[in-house]
């Protein structure tokens, strides 16, 4: 922290501190009241409108979460966009799912409390830290929650292909024994009304169908590694065919429709 004002780094020290000394996932009633409150009553009609009729955004294959309703499973996605966890959110509804994000997303007090809000969960740095978030997240996807990785760890806006993916989502599904849910969004061209509207274009998130860990892999490593790849190559046919967002050719052609001011179309 060698270019911080003594200020700064205390107030960063403190923020490290309340993420690490207080417990990943809330059980207070009252805290839990207030997080269901403010998700069904403001979170996902505002989202649900905004998504809808702002954006465009289109959900296809929905109906493979619904079969899911009563376990826990793991959603994997691509990382296009500042916002897609609530555009992963959108496609779980009415369940509600943890978002995992870094833990120096959590030091801001009011960016702390609206995370906690919306469900999110820091992922502790650090050997400990990584061991208690990953124990915590086993133990919540056990009793049947749902929780949201990014594979790829970091965003890369709008991106046509998918980058390696890292082994967190995969060792959670394994040790919890529960399936990964996999999604891709991708940008689809705009048309109709959101042609007229000039959109440049709107959104699609595609559900593919759950991927289970292979329980006749003893080696834990291998089984996450097979899942992984499964995964990986499953979200990939989804990426190119499935979702039907990118053309069939020229996917490096600087002037495609999704690679337009990107900044400014999200």
């Amino acid at each position: 922290m060698p270019n911080m004002t003594e200020k700064e780094r205390r107030h960063l020290l403190a923020g490290r501190e309340n993420v690490h000394r207080k417990p990943l996932c809330s059980r207070n009633p009252l805290w839990l009241l207030c997080q269901r409150l403010f998700y069904f009553c403001v979170l996902l009609p505002v989202y649900g409108i905004f998504y809808r009729f702002g954006v465009g955004l289109k959900i296809e294959n929905k109906s493979i979460l619904r079969r899911m309703k009563k376990q826990g499973y793991v959603v994997v996605c691509n990382h296009i966009h500042v916002m897609d966890c609530t555009m992963a959110g959108l496609a779980a509804a009415p369940r509600m799912m943890y978002i995992t994000s870094q833990e120096e997303t959590f030091y801001i007090r009011g960016l702390r409390t609206l995370m906690r809000l919306l469900n999110g969960v820091p992922i502790l740095k650090g050997p400990k830290g990584l061991q208690i978030f990953m124990d915590s997240m086993v133990k919540e996807l056990k009793e049947g929650r749902i929780v949201l990785m990014y594979p790829e760890a970091e965003i890369e806006v709008l991106s046509d292909r998918l980058r390696p993916f890292h082994n967190g989502a995969f060792t959670m599904a394994c040790r919890a024994d529960v399936p990964v849910a996999p999604m891709v969004i991708t940008p689809r061209e705009a048309k109709g009304v959101w042609k007229l509207m000039r959109r440049k274009f709107c959104y699609l998130l595609t559900v593919g169908e759950p991927l289970y860990p292979d329980g006749k892999i003893e080696s834990e490593k291998e089984a996450i590694g097979d899942l992984r790849d499964r995964t990986f190559a499953q979200m990939e046919v989804m990426l190119e065919n499935g979702g039907h967002a990118y053309p069939d050719d020229d996917l490096d052609n600087p002037d495609a429709f999704w690679r337009v001011k990107k900044g400014k179309d999200l």
